[in-house]
């Protein structure tokens, strides 16, 4: 269907996107349900169904009347963007500017081989003096809350699998180490959209941080700030933070292609 607000697109193109992205969402269609669905012409929408299937971007699927899904060649564009696309490298700003506007250390950590470990950090200016875990270390599940944030967002069966394997370590008075409790407070993280680390990692350093999805909605990463537990826990600070992590960790995940269902 043809934008009419932009005299520069060229209505064949327009019209054959509009048609990759009806298939997308409503896996198959005939011409006439997807000409119908977006309001172009049979004619038209039969020339370029038939143009696409020809070049392998669609497959013709022979029923009575046929009908037509997207073609395997479309995964040779995705395979490209995402070879294209660095976690890191996207979230680098983001990070940064959560650091500058928290005053507290950003880090961003992946999920890997039963551990969780950060791969990059942002400092603010100035810098706080706290304990950070080295980059590239692995770190126990239960005392991170990037760790968290990320198992806390996996389907059930896979939490349970990751929670039977664990090593849930005590790194503090405050560290969860019983299986069934942390998964409680799992549960607990999946509801609210974030994790916090109450000084589980370390004595007066607190955490708190939100999952990263990719474009499939799987959460592959985390990001969360860390410092000082009295500033973190004081009432007004903690909202201000919250908020500002996980609206970065939701502008991380749209930027890697996740489109929120809102």
């Amino acid at each position: 269907m043809v934008n009419p607000n932009n005299g520069n697109l060229v209505p064949a193109v327009d019209r054959a996107t509009d048609i990759l992205d009806y298939l997308a969402k409503n896996s198959k269609g005939t011409i006439k349900e997807i000409a119908t669905g977006l309001h172009i012409p049979i004619a038209s929408a039969t020339r370029i169904i038939k143009t696409l299937t020809a070049k392998n971007y669609l497959i013709e699927h022979h029923m009575t009347p046929s009908s037509y899904s997207l073609g395997l060649k479309l995964l040779m564009f995705s395979q490209a963007v995402y070879r294209e696309i660095d976690l890191d490298s996207i979230a680098k700003n983001e990070m940064k500017k959560l650091a500058e506007e928290t005053d507290l250390v950003s880090q961003l950590a992946i999920y890997e081989q039963g551990y969780v470990m950060y791969t990059q950090m942002a400092l603010p200016s100035p810098t706080v003096n706290v304990i950070i875990a080295p980059l590239r270390t692995p770190l126990n599940i239960n005392t991170s809350a990037g760790g968290k944030a990320i198992i806390s967002q996996m389907p059930d069966g896979q939490m349970d699998q990751v929670l039977q394997n664990a090593n849930l370590k005590r790194a503090t008075r405050n560290s969860i180490t019983d299986k069934d409790l942390f998964k409680k407070h799992l549960l607990q993280c999946r509801m609210q959209g974030y994790a916090t680390d109450d000084e589980e990692y370390s004595e007066n350093i607190g955490c708190i941080a939100a999952p990263i999805r990719d474009h499939e909605g799987v959460t592959i990463a985390a990001v969360g700030v860390t410092g000082p537990i009295n500033i973190i826990k004081e009432h007004n600070a903690f909202e201000r933070i919250k908020d500002l992590t996980i609206e970065t960790a939701d502008c991380i995940s749209h930027k890697l292609g996740y489109v929120t269902s809102k």
